[in-house]
């Protein structure tokens, strides 16, 4: 987790500091560009041919969403500072695990349901909270400060 935090910190922080040369698809570009030269050496692209029509679908489905939630992610770079960016991205894996938790509703032969015990659903909890304050603390002090200063002034 550790590692996985650092990493996001670096890669956040080093797409901000591209973002001030290039613009965002244009970083976007050169990510995908160096990461397919990175791994074509272990790539067999004739497995694909291999899939079941509902697995190439799914296989399309991940294509598209890797694109569509990178772009956004690069997008929001540009335009927000990169706390907010990261605490909005805290909340990603709530998002997934409601979502698995929906299809293994609906789909219960194909997807099976994560197993959260108490603390899991705690720590769930405390990312919302935690998302919630790093993305709006500022704007709720500022709120508080303008405020007492009204306050002040009658």
């Amino acid at each position: 987790m550790l590692l996985a935090s650092t990493v996001w910190t670096f890669y956040a922080l080093g797409q901000k500091q591209l973002l001030t040369v290039w613009n965002s698809l244009q970083v976007m570009m050169v990510i995908y560009l160096f990461c397919a030269l990175l791994l074509t050496p272990w790539v067999h692209p004739l497995e694909a041919l291999e899939l079941s029509p509902l697995q190439g679908w799914l296989l399309l489905a991940c294509c598209m969403n890797t694109l569509i939630a990178y772009g956004a992610f690069a997008e929001a770079l540009a335009h927000w500072e990169a706390s907010r960016v990261s605490a909005t991205l805290a909340i990603t894996p709530l998002v997934t695990f409601s979502a698995v938790a929906i299809a293994a509703w609906m789909w219960p032969e194909y997807v099976h349901a994560e197993q959260i015990n108490g603390l899991g659903y705690g720590g769930a909890v405390l990312v919302v909270l935690g998302s919630a304050l790093v993305a709006l603390g500022p704007s709720l002090i500022a709120g508080l400060k303008a405020r007492r200063m009204r306050i002040a002034a009658s």
